[in-house]
Formats: structure tokens, sequence, C-alpha cells
């Protein structure tokens, strides 16, 4: 299979990358990173240095300037919108110039979409938010969705927090080593998750089945509260919280806005993907958390 994968150098690409090569994948990746080719993977500064003869089965877009990175000073809001957003545009402006468009788009976005809902179930059937992160997210999949004009059947995937070596779990485990691990804000807030071995069956799930389209909520169907998500991550490291609560109004005065992301309650159901037979290896949040601490 040929693929091309925007964000292949980042946590999830990488891993995904790993993963296609395994199973005798061609992949193009678009990097701003100088890297060398290897077998099985083509790096290209640029889309626009494709030719229009080549011909890819898959596509993934998992581009975008990291929502932890810095503070949301406005400077640092505009990276975040044009990195996804101009990206992602770009993809859609090669699958029209390309001979044969692409065969399926699995595009990113997040669950930050559905903005706070408290306790209520959230499906993918749930509306948008007004929160910054749930703009970015709405306009991210407007784009992605251009392909569709193609003939190229696109998939959105919206992901919770992802567990793996890196990314969230490995500043989690830093803080917890020192002694800096707290609950944050009330606690009460549901934090859906997924262990990255299930975020990578999924995408290929998507990619074998031509039938499914449209929104995917990429998380466990056990979501857990802040709480108990970390009360589960100091009994795998055989750590003492020791702090108290993190307050609310500090974390988004300190982050200028960014720590919505950790305050906002998200039950996630992951309804399509489970209607479609998907079936998770990891829904117990104990045994992902097993795995990289």
């Amino acid at each position: 299979m040929n693929s091309l994968m925007t964000g292949g150098p980042g946590f999830i690409g990488s891993a995904l990358t790993a993963k296609w090569l395994n199973s005798g994948h061609q992949i193009t990746i678009l990097s701003r990173q100088s890297l060398s080719d290897k077998p099985g993977v083509n790096y290209v500064s640029s889309l626009s240095s494709i030719n229009e003869q080549e011909s890819f089965d898959v596509a993934v877009n998992l581009a975008g300037y990291s929502l932890f990175q810095r503070p949301w000073f406005p400077s640092v809001k505009r990276t975040i919108v044009s990195s996804r957003i101009e990206t992602t545009k770009s993809l859609c402006r090669l699958n029209r110039r390309l001979k044969k468009p692409f065969g399926v788009l699995i595009s990113g976005s997040a669950v930050g979409y559905y903005g706070n809902r408290n306790h209520h179930w959230i499906t993918e059937q749930d509306d948008n938010a007004l929160t910054f992160s749930a703009q970015v997210c709405k306009q991210w999949e407007h784009e992605a969705l251009q392909a569709e004009q193609q003939g190229t059947r696109v998939c959105l995937i919206r992901t919770g927090i992802v567990l793996g070596d890196g990314a969230a779990l490995k500043s989690m485990k830093t803080a917890a080593r020192f002694g800096l691990l707290n609950i944050i804000g009330s606690g009460e807030q549901y934090w859906p998750w997924i262990d990255l071995d299930d975020v990578l069956q999924a995408i290929d799930f998507l990619v074998k089945h031509p039938q499914l389209t449209g929104a995917f909520n990429i998380c466990s169907p056990n979501p857990v509260t802040n709480r108990e998500f970390t009360e589960a991550l100091a009994k795998v490291l055989n750590k003492k919280i020791r702090l108290p609560a993190m307050p609310g109004f500090v974390l988004k005065a300190m982050t200028l806005g960014s720590g919505e992301l950790l305050l906002d309650s998200q039950r996630v159901a992951p309804s399509q993907l489970l209607g479609a037979g998907f079936e998770f290896k990891y829904e117990d949040l104990q045994d992902s958390l097993a795995k990289y601490c």
C-alpha cells in the first residue's frame, strides 16, 4: 500500500510509520526537518514537489503545532490554527492535482471539538462547542472534508489523551517522580483516553473498511475522571498524591487559557467505532498505564 503522511515524525505518526513499514507500506512523509530517506520511506519538504502521477491509497493528516507546547499567546494561537488549516488545505490542493485522488484521507481532530459537557455522554452526533480549541477542530475538519469533492473517502479521527512512551504521559510521569502529581480542578471532569496501540489499530480499521466515513471518536469506551486517572497513575508508579488540587483558575491563568483542555469534562463514547465492530485491546486504564510506567 502506498501512503502519504503529514506529521509523520510526531508521536502518533512515528508509531504509525513503524507499524506500516512492518506491513510493507511505502510511505511518503511531509517533514520540515532535513531527514534522509530510508527503505520504505521518502521524505518531502513540500507537497507541491509530489508528481501528479503519484498514487496514494491512503493519506493520513496528523500535522499540527502542539496545543500544550506554550501558553496561548495570540501568536501561538495563530500558529496552532495555521499549522493545521494550511497543511490540510495543501493536502486537498495536492488531491485535486493528482491524476488519481487519495483512496481515503484519515484526518486528525480531537475530542476538544465538543468542549465542556460535564457528565453527559458524548457521541459523534453531538454539536461543536464555541471554545477556541473546539473551533480549531471544526475548521480543521471542514478543510479535510473538501477532499470528498475529488471522490476521496474522508474519516475524521477525534482523539482523546493518547497513552504511550512519550507525549502527555511522559510529562505526567516526570511530575510524579518529583512529587508534583496532583488532581486538577475539581477532579470530577472526565478525561477520554486511549492506548497508542488502539489508535494505530483504529486507523488501520478505518483504512480497511471502505464503507466507513465521517467522524470517529478515537478513545476508550471507558473514560475516567481526572481524579480516577491521577489515582490510577499514582498506584502504577507506586507514588502518593501529596499536593493539593490545582485550582482551575490558576491553571488557566498560567497557561493563558490552554488549561481548559485539562479542565473540560468530556465523557466521550467511541460509538461509531463500536458500531462498526472495532474491538479495543485496552479498555482498562490501569492495563494501559502499566505498559508504559
